[in-house]
């Protein structure tokens, strides 16, 4: 098996946890300027494509049935953050969620994507989503289809916001999952902030049945909260729900398949799924992968429908999170992470997840999945 090789020190365990194969790589050779600093101007956030506006909420919950393994102290409990997107009909306000979160600067922000440049933080100062803080859910569907999605290794689920707030702009809640100690920097609930940590190179799935254990508690949480009146959910969560995730996250989701038949699909985003040999699936799976040098056998394991989408090299495994977003802003005239547009690949990313999820939760067509005039070019989509 090939794993992903990338120059990024904080991102090295992410890529050694993902398998991505990045053999090939477009980032330009160093070039002296006077300034590191790219284009001076303000970042715009995406437009959302759907027909709903966005809102976003979060949940910290202690779940009292698991401690933390990776606390010495055996009174620590399992801890699951989430931050929920969903359709609003909110109109527009000054509370919206910040683009970048502070603590980003002191982690990924620090790492050099391109040779000799750093991004700009004066580009971002202030600057928001187009996602309300908060917002009721819109009621202009009884009910909404779930998504739990899981971040990389080391991100968060505020790396994660294009492909969560264009799904919840088409109609879905989308829950994205913080997992302490793997994911980025976590305030606990008594106030620690708490980093990830390194995966042991000789078993690097050892974390995923914790992770999909984590996917799970949110899903009965959210399940929960569907019954009780005074949740902003109450009775708008139905029974067509979907699991997905990046890296770890979608490596994670397998797991979640294979031991909760609540799931109806599952989506993988360029994640090796380590430690699966006795682990089948019944439900539709879909693996998204940066290029073509996976081995698919994973699809024995599959007894329903699955999709490999493959990218043809035109994006890396960060093209799935939003962190290409700010490089390619700073840096137009550099291509470190592909040759494809970077928000181009998002949304096309969440377009194709869309597709997947319908086609397996209501029944519809999926034209760029099933329709050769309809895939789009370059991408490579094979059926199994």
């Amino acid at each position: 098996m090939k794993f992903g090789v990338y120059t990024f020190v904080f991102i090295t365990i992410l890529l050694l946890s993902c398998g991505g194969n990045n053999e090939t790589t477009t980032t330009e050779p160093p070039i002296s300027t006077v300034s590191s600093f790219g284009l001076d101007q303000v970042f715009e956030s995406p437009k959302w494509q759907g027909e709903y506006r966005v809102a976003t909420t979060a949940y910290q919950w202690q779940d009292n049935s698991r401690g933390e393994p990776h606390s010495e102290d055996t009174n620590d409990f399992r801890e699951v953050h989430a931050r929920l997107f969903y359709p609003t009909d909110a109109l527009t306000s000054d509370n919206k969620l910040i683009l970048i979160p502070e603590d980003f600067w002191l982690r990924e922000g620090s790492i050099e994507a391109i040779p000799e440049k750093e991004l700009r933080k004066s580009n971002y100062t202030n600057v928001t989503w187009d996602i309300e803080i908060d917002a009721p859910i819109s009621h202009d569907k009884s009910t909404y289809p779930l998504i739990i999605f899981s971040n990389g290794f080391g991100l968060s689920p505020e790396m994660h916001v294009t492909i969560a707030a264009e799904l919840a702009s088409h109609g879905f809640i989308v829950a994205s999952l913080n997992h302490p100690y793997g994911s980025g920097t976590t305030k606990l609930l008594n106030g620690n902030t708490v980093n990830n940590g390194l995966l042991p190179e000789d078993n690097l799935g050892v974390d995923l049945p914790l992770w999909s254990d984590d996917q799970i508690f949110t899903l009965n949480q959210l399940q929960d909260m569907n019954l009780i009146e005074s949740s902003m959910f109450y009775s708008k969560i139905d029974q067509r729900i979907g699991v997905m995730g990046h890296s770890y996250g979608g490596a994670a989701a397998f797991y979640s398949a294979a031991q909760d038949n609540r799931v109806l699909a599952v989506i993988n985003l360029d994640g090796t799924i380590f430690n699966s040999e006795d682990k089948t699936i019944d439900q539709p799976f879909m693996y998204m992968q940066n290029n073509s040098g996976y081995d698919h056998t994973i699809f024995e394991q599959v007894n329903n429908d699955g999709y490999a989408v493959t990218f043809e090299n035109q994006i890396t495994h960060l093209s799935f999170s939003d962190f290409v977003l700010f490089w390619q802003w700073d840096f137009p005239n550099n291509q470190p992470f592909g040759p494809m547009n970077s928000q181009k690949a998002l949304f096309l990313v969440s377009g194709l997840s869309r597709e997947f999820f319908r086609k397996y939760f209501d029944g519809l067509s999926a034209p760029m999945l099933d329709e050769l005039e309809s895939q789009p070019e370059i991408i490579k989509i094979t059926k199994f």
